[in-house]
C-alpha cells in the first residue's frame, strides 16, 4: 500500500540519500530557502538539534551532492558539488 502512495523515484531518492528524519528536515529547510546560506548553528536551532548531530547530517547531504559548502556555510543547490567539511 505505501509503495503505491510514494512515487518510485521519490522512494529511491530517499533510500539513497536520507538516513534520518532530521536529515530530511534539514534538506527541506534549505530547499525552501535556496537563496540563503546557513551555518550549522542556525540549522541546529531551527531543527531543535545539537550542532554535532546537524554537522554530521549536513556532511552526508553535501557528500551526496545535495548541498554546497563554502566558507563554513551550506546552501541548497540541487546539483552535485564538492563538499570539504
Amino acid at each position: 500500500m505505501v509503495d503505491e502512495l510514494i512515487p518510485a523515484d521519490l522512494r529511491d531518492f530517499i533510500l539513497r540519500h536520507i538516513d534520518t528524519v532530521a536529515q530530511w528536515e534539514a534538506l527541506l529547510l534549505l530547499r525552501a530557502n535556496p537563496a540563503d546560506t546557513w551555518d550549522v548553528g542556525k540549522i541546529a536551532r531551527r531543527l531543535y538539534a545539537s550542532d554535532s548531530d546537524i554537522a554530521d547530517l549536513l556532511k552526508r547531504l553535501c557528500q551526496g551532492g545535495l548541498l554546497s559548502f563554502n566558507n563554513g556555510l551550506f546552501r541548497y543547490e540541487g546539483a552535485s558539488t564538492t563538499c570539504r567539511h
